[in-house]
């Protein structure tokens, strides 16, 4: 292999890396829009959920999430309320 072909060889992998470097860049930022609205969603409904509890006459319990996935307890925990340092748990 002489030089010319050598460099028209890494000029060669040189386009692809690039053209591979921009697809990943591309679903990155389709990855990233679908992430802000999917959380988006979950906060929205962590909200919903919220309302309703406050709404739900006293003394009732709220069903459960009908989800037992591990994905669902972690949802479920970020929406538990952060303990204050002081004050009595429930």
């Amino acid at each position: 292999m002489n030089v010319t072909e050598l460099l028209a060889d890494l000029q060669t992998r040189h386009d692809e890396a690039t053209a591979r470097a921009g697809e990943l860049r591309d679903q990155i930022e389709h990855f990233t829009a679908a992430l802000t609205e999917t959380e988006a969603c979950l906060a929205d409904l962590a909200t919903a959920r919220k309302v309703i509890v406050e709404l739900a006459p006293a003394g009732t319990e709220p069903d459960p999430p009908e989800s037992n996935s591990a994905y669902q307890a972690i949802v479920n925990a970020f929406n538990q309320p952060a303990p204050r340092p002081g004050v009595p748990g429930p």
